[in-house]
């Protein structure tokens, strides 16, 4: 790696020689390179084991590569003291995998603390009660992050133009307004609409939106089978 902000790395093959090259005394390690990626990159640290014909040609990738790895490099520190280049840290942070997954785990365990909450009778002025609310009101804290994270990294229009985040936005003022009234009556009922924040599992689980989507296309065929 000639440096860290080169994006991959050039390095020859493993010596070995071809029959049909063995004649004229060249080697394939002489025709080969190697291009790795970077391990967090869009490539996701493939390598790439490419061949030429002659040695020129070589030397004509090789330098070709550099030039692009050298430009990428100086791209990619331009943008990082620019807005765009914090807009793209960000959108990139937030559709990592570990992010996703974390806000996935942490769907799964509000919609489990909102069924069990409705369905527990809790006497008022309770431990259990105090300890409900402590678990809603962080739980509030870190969606609400979550929207205003998930609103910057996809500023502005992509954020508008998904059904999804008007639905996150929903859940998260439900959340909020939850907590706010909850001396009103019927606060449960608004409470009861925090479920609806598993939903938002299909959109990251993309397999099980595939056969949600598959299921809801089915509808239509399968009613008009039944009528004939």
């Amino acid at each position: 790696r000639d440096g860290p902000a080169i994006p991959a790395v050039l390095q020859r093959a493993p010596s070995f020689v071809s029959k049909t090259n063995k004649a004229k005394g060249r080697s394939l390690e002489e025709l080969e390179f190697w291009i790795t990626t970077k391990k967090n990159g869009a490539n996701l640290g493939r390598s790439y084991h490419l061949r030429t014909d002659t040695l020129p040609e070589v030397s004509e990738w090789v330098v070709l590569v550099r030039d692009q790895m050298i430009k990428s490099a100086h791209h990619e520190a331009t943008k990082k003291h620019s807005w765009g280049g914090l807009h793209h840290t960000i959108k990139e942070f937030y559709e990592s995998n570990r992010v996703q997954q974390t806000t996935i785990l942490l769907i799964s365990f509000n919609f489990l603390v909102t069924i069990a909450s409705l369905e527990m009778t809790i006497p008022k002025g309770s431990q259990l009660e105090v300890g409900f609310k402590v678990v809603e009101l962080i739980l509030t804290v870190i969606f609400s992050f979550e929207l205003l994270l998930n609103f910057v990294a996809n500023f502005f229009l992509e954020f508008v133009s998904s059904l999804w985040n008007f639905l996150d936005t929903f859940v998260v003022a439900i959340s909020v307004a939850s907590i706010f009234l909850e001396e009103i009556e019927n606060v449960s009922v608004l409470r009861l609409f925090r479920t609806i924040r598993v939903v938002r599992m299909m959109r990251r689980l993309h397999s099980l939106r595939k056969i949600i989507n598959s299921l809801a296309s089915s509808v239509g065929p399968v009613s008009s089978a039944f009528l004939i």
